[in-house]
């Protein structure tokens, strides 16, 4: 019994923490896995006469939940998205952005683009640091300090 009570002396409890990370957002916010390949049986009639590189670059300057909203009008919809080179690397490397914005209903305030250049620098908007952190009520990329100390 002694041997027991000390192996439990030398064991970490986890200790639970609501730290507002994306690290289970997958869970909480489900997004369409973007896997049906099914042609399309309806297209986007008014817009068709739009050229695609056009509709997308509109598509892309729209705010990400007016986008996300767009993409579930229908398969060719979500084929006009999905096509995005810019949306596709956001999926690819960091969908957690997407829905960390739909899930915090922050995503009416910057574009497809906005985010896609805020992921691709690594300075802090504020210091000029490196900024490890992508502050999503502002689509603002945040160092540590900045994170925790500053107010603006």
């Amino acid at each position: 019994m002694a041997a027991v009570q000390k192996l439990s002396e030398l064991i970490y409890t986890f200790i639970s923490i609501i730290d507002h990370t994306l690290d289970d957002i997958e869970s909480l916010c489900h997004l369409d896995s973007g896997h049906d390949r099914r042609v399309p049986c309806y297209g986007l009639e008014p817009l068709e006469i739009v050229p695609l590189e056009i509709l997308q670059m509109i598509v892309l300057r729209l705010d990400i939940r007016s986008m996300t909203h767009f993409r579930r009008v229908n398969r060719q919809a979500r084929l006009v998205v999905d096509q995005i080179p810019q949306y596709k690397q956001i999926i690819v490397h960091m969908l957690a952005s997407i829905r960390g914005c739909l899930s915090t209903r922050t995503g009416f305030s910057f574009s497809c683009q906005d985010l896609y250049d805020k992921l691709r620098t690594a300075d802090c908007d504020s210091c000029g640091d490196f900024g490890g952190y992508l502050y999503l009520v502002t689509c603002r990329r945040v160092c540590f300090l900045c994170f925790t100390e500053k107010t603006d």
